[in-house]
C-alpha cells in the first residue's frame, strides 16, 4: 500500500512537471523522456495499453472523416483492448494488424523515428497528419499533450469504459481538422512547378558548394504579394542564420511566389501555402515542405490580419481547408467563406 501511494505521488509530480514543460515549450510539446518516465512509474501494462488506446480513440474521428467510415481501425482498437484484458491472443491481434498495415503505403520521409510512440503518432494526426516537426501547430500540439497528461491518464487509470464511438457511421471530429492536400503530390507531375523548384534548388546548391556548408535550410514565408525569407547553414549540427544579398532574396522570393501561384492552380479549393521550406545538403539532395494552416511565429511577426484576409481574397479556400485562426480573421473582416 505504501509503495502504491508513493507511486501515485510520483506520477502526480511527473504530470505536474509535464504540464509545466508543455506550457513553456515553444511548440507545446511533451518530450519522449518525460512520457517514458510517466509510463515507467505507472508500470502496469494494462493501464499503459489503455493510454495508447485512448490516444488512438482521440484521433479516430479524424481518421473516420478522412477515410469515410472505414471500420477496420476501430475494430482493431477494440481487439487491442480485448488482448489487454486477456480475451484474445497475441497471434490473432498481430494478424489483424498486419492485414491493415500491408495496405498502407507512403513515400513520406519519417523524421526522428526514435520519437514515434503511439501518443506521438496521435499528436501528429491531431496536427493535421504532418510528418515534419517544423510544421507543428503550436496550439493544437499544446492542446493534445495537455489532454494526454490530464484526461487521458486519468481515464486510463480508472475503471471507466473506454469512450468508443457509439456509431462509427455518425462520428464527427471533436476539433477542427485540416484534410490532407493533393497539391503536396500533384506539383511533382507538373512540368512548370518542377522547373521552378529545380531552379531554386540549383541556386541553393551552388551556395552550399561554394561556402562548403554541410547543408542549408531556406524558408520563404509568403502572404498575398509579400515574402519574408530566412536561411540557415550548417557546418556541424547547429544551424547558423545567414544574411542573403538583396538581389538573391528578391530572385528567390519571386520564384517561390510563382510556385505558389502554380501549385494553387492545380487544386484551388485547397488554398495556397504560406511557407515553403527547402533543405539542400552537400550531396545535392533536396527536401521540400509546404505549410498551409499554421500561423508560425515568423508569420505573426511579419504579416498582419489584413495581409491574411487579402491573401484569402487572392487564394480562396474551401471551408474545410480554413484553419480556425484564419476563420476568425475572415469573420472580423466580414469576408464570407
Amino acid at each position: 500500500m505504501e509503495q502504491r501511494i508513493t507511486s501515485l505521488e510520483t506520477i502526480t509530480s511527473l504530470i505536474s512537471k509535464g504540464l509545466d514543460e508543455v506550457n513553456h515549450s515553444s511548440t507545446g510539446h511533451l518530450s519522449l523522456s518525460t512520457r517514458r518516465k510517466i509510463l515507467q512509474t505507472i508500470n502496469e501494462p494494462c493501464i499503459i495499453g489503455r493510454i495508447s488506446i485512448l490516444c488512438a480513440l482521440k484521433v479516430y474521428p479524424i481518421w473516420n472523416d478522412f477515410f469515410r467510415n472505414d471500420t477496420e481501425i476501430i475494430g482493431l482498437i477494440e481487439k487491442t483492448e480485448k488482448y489487454l484484458l486477456g480475451q484474445t491472443c497475441k497471434k490473432d491481434l498481430l494478424n489483424d494488424a498486419n492485414s491493415i498495415i500491408s495496405d498502407y503505403d507512403s513515400d513520406e520521409e519519417v523524421e526522428d523515428p526514435y520519437e514515434w510512440d503511439t501518443a506521438f503518432l496521435a499528436s501528429l494526426v491531431y496536427n493535421g497528419g504532418i510528418v515534419d516537426l517544423d510544421f507543428i501547430d503550436d496550439e493544437r500540439n499544446k492542446e493534445f499533450w495537455s489532454w494526454y497528461l490530464t484526461d487521458c491518464i486519468k481515464t486510463a487509470c480508472s475503471d471507466d469504459r473506454l469512450p468508443y464511438p457509439a456509431s462509427t457511421s455518425k462520428v464527427t471530429p471533436s476539433a477542427k481538422y485540416i484534410p490532407y492536400r493533393t497539391q503536396l503530390n500533384l506539383w511533382k507531375d507538373d512540368e512548370k512547378c518542377c522547373a521552378y523548384v529545380n531552379s531554386i534548388k540549383e541556386i541553393l546548391a551552388k551556395m552550399v558548394a561554394y561556402a562548403q556548408w554541410s547543408k542549408c535550410d531556406f524558408y520563404c514565408y509568403t502572404v498575398e504579394n509579400t515574402s519574408y525569407t530566412k536561411i540557415y547553414y550548417y557546418r556541424g549540427n547547429e544551424p547558423v542564420q545567414f544574411r542573403l544579398g538583396i538581389n538573391v532574396t528578391i530572385h528567390l522570393s519571386g520564384k517561390i511566389e510563382t510556385l505558389k501561384d502554380l501549385m494553387y492552380s492545380l487544386c484551388p479549393q485547397e488554398g495556397a501555402f504560406y511557407l515553403c521550406k527547402i533543405t539542400i545538403d552537400k550531396g545535392n539532395n533536396m527536401d521540400i515542405r509546404f505549410g498551409y494552416d499554421t500561423r508560425y511565429e515568423e508569420l505573426k511577426k511579419a504579416f498582419s490580419d489584413s495581409d491574411f484576409s487579402e491573401d484569402f481574397s487572392k487564394y480562396p479556400r474551401a471551408k474545410k481547408f480554413i484553419p480556425d485562426w484564419l476563420a476568425d480573421i475572415l469573420k472580423r473582416k466580414r469576408i464570407s467563406f
